[in-house]
């Protein structure tokens, strides 16, 4: 994955806060801070953060639907 698609494209805030995330849960890109990750995301955007996060270490039982 290239993440210098960062500079090519004009991504809003919250856009690439959850793409630094699934960056780092697919390859291990640098970990990015989650306190700025996870801080100004609505409910909704919170939640299909944490499932990621759930889904990268296997943990299905605890998803929530």
């Amino acid at each position: 994955m290239k993440t210098d698609c960062f500079e090519e494209t004009d991504f809003s805030s919250t856009s690439k806060k959850m793409l630094e995330l699934a960056f780092n849960l697919y390859n291990g890109n640098p970990s990015p801070d989650p306190l700025r990750i996870f801080s100004g995301l609505d409910d909704n955007n919170f939640q299909i953060c944490l499932n990621a996060i759930l889904l990268r270490f296997s943990r299905f039982d605890t998803l929530e639907k």
